[in-house]
Parts: structure tokens; sequence; C-alpha cells
């Protein structure tokens, strides 16, 4: 393992610590930094943890001497997104990967492949591969991901430069991750794709996205079309590209709770039926 004098590359990892799991997580993340052939420059790690917990925090993080780390604790709870905003104000590297605390890095060549990308391509950034079902998953984006289609992972999966200088938006919580790509293709363009099993995702039963409320969700998917402002029938239309059946009705689902307008919901329900009376043709 090495830090060399390549362009530097640091690691933010968001904690909340919270039950007895979250402590074999975290280790699982820290174990998959140090087994990197190249090591970050520095890793911020942000506690958001309740104060019983943060002398245990200080302990894990001493059990990882090769690793540069520094601990950021927070006075008050902060949530999923300024908790991860605390860390990228106060990285130094040029470019950032923030690895939450429940996922961890399958490759031990992901710090190394992403910066020998960047050394030829450094006004872009990366969605790193994944593997699901014993299949590798190759991540893309596409618009639907604003009505809630979500086809690269999460947060752990990119790398991107730190003068890009995004932060993720602390009115999402299931979105926040789609707004924050989002935000960073529309000033970097499209990422390109470090193919493989790069990036494994951790699911708890606590997940922010699963205890959000069905009004929650619908008023997200209202606020990030709102904030972009996205032309609903371009939404409409790119549900029906390349979709299953199940697939397009799951999307028109999602514009019918981001609608405002009486009509429009109207128009969706009878399009909808008339896509579940196909369907049930179909059989």
């Amino acid at each position: 393992m090495s830090n060399s004098d390549q362009s530097s590359l640091g690691t933010v990892i968001p904690v909340y610590i919270k039950n007895p799991s979250d402590w074999i997580q975290l280790r699982r993340a820290l174990d998959s930094i140090r087994r990197q052939t190249l090591l970050p420059a520095e890793i911020v790690l942000t506690d958001d943890s309740d104060e019983e917990y943060h002398s245990d925090v200080i302990k894990v993080i001493d059990e990882y001497p090769e690793l540069s780390v520094t601990i950021a604790r927070n006075t008050d709870k902060r949530g999923i997104s300024t908790n991860s905003n605390n860390g990228l104000t106060l990285i130094h590297s040029d470019y950032v990967h923030v690895l939450h605390q429940d996922d961890w890095l399958e490759s031990p060549t992901a710090y190394k492949r992403a910066m020998d990308f960047f050394h030829k391509n450094s006004e872009t950034f990366l969605f790193l591969g994944s593997a699901r079902d014993g299949r590798i998953f190759t991540p893309k984006f596409e618009l639907t991901a604003l009505l809630g289609n979500n086809q690269f992972g999460g947060p752990s999966g990119v790398i991107f430069p730190s003068n890009s200088k995004i932060l993720f938006d602390s009115d999402f919580e299931m979105l926040c991750d789609i707004d924050f790509v989002y935000r960073l293709i529309l000033k970097l363009g499209l990422p390109k794709v470090l193919e493989g099993n790069i990036v494994q995702y951790g699911y708890s039963e606590d997940q922010a996205q699963r205890r959000i409320s069905r009004d929650s969700i619908s008023s997200e998917l209202k606020l990030i079309q709102l904030k972009h402002g996205l032309k609903r029938y371009k939404m409409f239309m790119a549900s029906f590209q390349g979709k299953k059946i199940q697939e397009t009705y799951s999307l028109l689902d999602s514009l019918i709770n981001s609608s405002t307008k009486v009509y429009e919901k109207i128009m969706l329900q009878i399009i909808m039926k008339l896509i579940s009376l196909q369907s049930k043709f179909k059989r």
C-alpha cells in the first residue's frame, strides 16, 4: 500500500452510530480503505452520533494508524446531507469519495484506478460499478432518476473533483443523492464509469429511505422538479423510453404523486389504467 505523489484523493465518511451493528459496518468500511493499493491522502470522518458513542468512535479510528483520519464531531444532529457536507468542506484533496459507513470498497484497486483515470480526465467525475445478485451492475443516470428511478446506486458510488463545490441539499432525504448527482452532471457533464465490482452497498433496517412517508416522498418529488425547472412532458416521455410495463407504471405513479394539477393527475390515472389493461391482455 502506498500514498504516491499523484493528485490527491480524500474520503469523507459520514458516521451515525446508534446500535452495535453500526460498529461492524464502520470497521468494514475502514478495512476496505486500508486494503487499497493507493491509500487516500486524507479521511474526514464526520460524527453525527450521540455523545455517548463519540469516545468509542475515536477508539475505533485508533485501530487504523496507517490511515490519515480527521474526526469532526458535530455539535448537534445534522442529518444525512449536512453531515456529509461537514466533511466535504474540510477536505483539501483534489478529488473526493463520500463513503457511507454501511458501504464498502470491494475492489482493492478502486482508488488507484480512479486516480489513474483522473490523471487523464481531470474535468469529469466517476460512477463506480458494483455487483447485484451475482451480476456486475453498470451504473447510469437517466432523467427518470428525478422521479426516484435511481440507477447509479448512491453517494458511495461517486468520485468527483472537490473544486466542483457542490454540496448535498439538506431539503432532501430520499432524493439527496439524485439531486447531488444531477447537479454534478449539469456542471461537469455525464460521468464515466469505473467498470467492475468496485463498491458494495450495505442496507440497514432503518435507512433513511425506509423511514420516509409517502407524503414526504411526494413532497420531495415536487421539490426536485420545481428546483430544476423540469418539463413535465419530457419526464412523461422518458417514462416510456426503453422501459418495461411495470417500470413505466411505477414512473407514472411518481408523476401523479408529484403533480399539482388535477387534470394532469386524471389524465395520468387513465393512462395507467390503460397500461394495466394492456398488461392483462398480454398475459
